[in-house]
């Protein structure tokens, strides 16, 4: 049974056992594959007898224009943010993570997001865990390409078109060696999913290029209800529960406290909207006044956010605040409340940013005492003690680690291209030794870790799916022989 956390007290929630049905959904995306007794197994087959209808009436022109570019030539994905780490494999997993986060006022992607870099290493974790437990069958091993969207569409557009891109030349290399027994290397570095892509809005883009190509991909954080739905978002499943009860539960808590004034402030987007339009139905019912009912312009321009907030200061009346939206508006907005001193008020925090190390640390002022809604979040103790005894040394492959712990100690690693400025670096007291202690920095209950579990869920899944497939195929391998032999 799913729950949710509200103010340290648990309330039950009637909610689906979304871990099983997510491996059983991926089975069927994956049902045809080429025999499992050869050494590779083909994304191209991933979604062959898969029972829906796929619809793109809303947005087929989009998807031409996608399958123009990328069906005439190999496109070269330009990128201010190109970094991925790697690791060979029969089959790959892709995954794409906020590493870091630009905002209104900045546009240049090189704030650290902490919580990105514990899921890259969630996800690390998870393939080095079945790999070295043999959890795949027929000596197949998994590999992964971890890429950062920066937190932004535009560069999780990029980064999907780019899985496509070399999925298609391993898919040209196969065919031209179609007549050889034995795979090339090339073709054994098969994309068969991707996982992510962080909030709703950035996995509801990635996923119309991803279902064009029929690859699975598995939210680990994006909650909107609509991606539930199989017409639009044909290849899309998730790991982590559905946020369809979250507007009616918050609805009850205002009114459980007497809240009959509140401002409702919400992305106009495909999180935001359904969001709010369930508060309202809700609230609606349980006779909750709304002072005010906004929706924020996706990419607002200059000036939006701080004409929204002052709206909400010259209100006194306003004493509750209910913000529905990504992490980085959220920032964007508590950033200008803050600005313009928009104290004493009563923030109440949905799914996507009440848990966020960032804006607890940034806007303590303004969000204290709040409420926020969150999924239950699970611990994992293997991973946390593979997470603690990291260190730059025993992690030189990921380099965004190792910027992860020159931020964290204040130091510099020597023997690795360092990340921080010159300014930055030449005021460091000394170079990073490897003894200093993450367990010094985090607690097992810390924000950054709460979406652990579901990153590896969703690697588990896949392998769940891969095993079972296997294993059906290699039955009806050996019913076809013996049937032969009679």
């Amino acid at each position: 049974m799913k729950k949710y956390i509200l103010m340290g007290h648990v309330e039950n929630v009637e909610l689906l056992h979304l871990r099983l049905f997510t491996v059983k959904a991926f089975s069927k995306l994956i049902l045809e594959w080429t025999f499992c007794n050869l050494p590779y197994i083909s994304s191209n087959d991933v979604m062959a007898t898969m029972n829906f209808v796929t619809s793109f009436v809303f947005h087929a022109l989009y998807s031409l224009i996608i399958l123009a570019l990328v069906l005439r030539k190999p496109l070269k994905v330009a990128s201010s943010h190109q970094a991925k780490i790697l690791k060979s494999g029969d089959i790959i997993i892709g995954g794409l993570f906020p590493v870091h986060r630009s905002s209104l006022m900045d546009s240049s992607c090189t704030t650290l997001v902490k919580e990105g870099v514990v899921l890259t290493e969630a996800m690390v974790y998870a393939v080095k865990y079945v790999n070295e437990n043999k959890l795949l069958p027929q000596q197949i091993t998994l590999g992964y390409d971890i890429r950062d969207t920066c937190g932004k569409v535009i560069h999780a557009l990029k980064e999907s078109l780019d899985f496509v891109n070399e999925r298609k030349e391993v898919s040209s290399e196969r065919e031209s060696n179609s007549t050889t027994k034995l795979p090339t290397a090339a073709s054994r570095q098969n994309l068969i999913a991707v996982l992510g892509a962080g909030n709703s809005v950035i996995s509801s883009a990635v996923n119309d290029i991803l279902s064009i190509f029929r690859i699975p991909q598995i939210g680990y954080a994006s909650t909107s209800r609509l991606l539930s739905n199989k017409n639009r978002y044909p290849t899309f499943l998730r790991t982590v529960s559905p946020d369809s009860l979250q507007g009616q539960a918050i609805a009850k808590i205002v009114s459980n406290f007497g809240w009959n004034y509140v401002a409702l402030f919400a992305s106009d987007d495909i999180y935001g909207r359904p969001l709010a339009d369930t508060f309202k139905t809700e609230a609606k019912k349980l006779g909750i006044c709304l002072a005010l009912d906004i929706l924020i312009p996706y990419n607002p321009p200059t000036g939006a956010i701080r004409k929204l907030v002052s709206k909400l200061r010259r209100d006194k009346n306003i004493e509750i605040i209910l913000l529905f939206t990504s992490e980085g508006e959220a920032v964007d907005f508590l950033r200008e409340a803050t600005l313009q001193n928009v104290t004493k008020k009563l923030w109440i925090a949905s799914d996507s940013w009440a848990d966020s190390p960032k804006i607890a640390e940034d806007n303590a002022k303004i969000v204290d005492g709040m409420l926020r809604i969150i999924n239950q979040p699970i611990d994992v103790p293997d991973f946390m003690k593979y997470f603690y005894n990291l260190n730059p040394f025993n992690n030189p492959q990921n380099f965004w680690f190792i910027q992860f712990w020159e931020e964290l100690f204040q130091c510099y690693v020597s023997k690795h291209n360092m990340t921080l400025s010159k300014e930055n670096r030449f005021t460091l007291r000394a170079s990073c030794n490897g003894k200093e202690k993450l367990a010094d920095k985090f607690l097992q209950t810390d924000a950054v870790f709460s979406r652990v579990s579901y990153v590896m869920d969703a690697v588990l899944s896949i392998v769940y799916s891969v095993r079972k497939i296997c294993q059906s195929k290699f039955g009806t391998q050996m019913s076809s022989e013996m049937a032969r032999k009679n």
